[in-house]
């Protein structure tokens, strides 16, 4: 938190090197949505998604995750080493209107 404060900056990690197995795969499972809400057909899907594979593991892909509940007992059990730490919130309206 500190470094975050002092640098004004949030490092993303690689995704493959998670110890969440799901946070490493939920990009394909975004582009299948995004491609199945532009209409783009299955057969599309599949050569589209043996092309990002190939992009993902030449070039990898970093993130950090965040949660939809502030504040959960889970999350600090599972991340925050029996709860050490803070819990940083944003606003969600502020990062929807700065992606449009």
């Amino acid at each position: 938190m500190i470094s975050i404060i002092s640098n004004k900056e949030i490092w993303a990690t690689e995704l493959a090197l998670s110890n969440d197995l799901l946070e490493g795969k939920w990009i394909r499972e975004a582009f299948l949505d995004y491609c199945k809400d532009k209409g783009i057909s299955a057969s599309e899907q599949n050569e589209l998604l043996r092309h990002l594979d190939v992009v993902i593991a030449m070039a990898g892909y970093a993130g950090f995750c965040m949660s939809e509940e502030g504040d959960l007992l889970s999350q600090w059990r599972a991340y925050a080493e029996n709860g050490a730490g803070v819990s940083v919130g944003f606003n969600k309206e502020y990062f929807e209107t700065v992606g449009n």
